[in-house]
């Protein structure tokens, strides 16, 4: 088993963190992929791409969509993979998203962070 380690250093939001998480399970995953992330990841820059994004329905989806990568994430290396996650000095990310993002920001990382945990307790290291 290996520890995969999500460095949270300059991550000032949920969307932030979920690329750096998408980022780290691609890695851990080598030479596979993580899937249902990588679909999700890519349909999302499809639809950017194609300006999509100008509308204001699209960008609900947008800001909401970091918590759909954050579950994929975590569902691909429960699937595919026996490495486990630490996320590196928590405590200081959510500092920093509450003083650029706010609190609800912050609730709301915690909440969907919770949730992946709760479904998937094999993908996080026991600290």
């Amino acid at each position: 088993m290996n520890l995969v380690c999500i460095p949270t250093k300059g991550i000032s939001s949920g969307g932030q963190l979920a690329e750096a998480l998408f980022q780290c399970a691609q890695e851990a995953m080598h030479p596979n992929i993580p899937r249902k992330a990588t679909e999700w990841f890519y349909t999302m820059t499809l639809l950017d791409l194609n300006a999509i994004g100008n509308y204001p329905a699209f960008r609900r989806v947008e800001e909401a969509f970091w918590r759909m990568l954050l579950l994929y994430t975590v569902q691909d290396l429960a699937e595919h993979s026996r490495s486990q996650l630490v996320v590196a000095d928590l405590a200081r990310m959510l500092n920093t998203i509450r003083h650029t993002r706010g609190r609800n920001e912050v609730l709301t990382i915690c909440d969907a962070l919770q949730s992946v945990r709760r479904s998937y307790p094999q993908v996080f290291a026991h600290t």
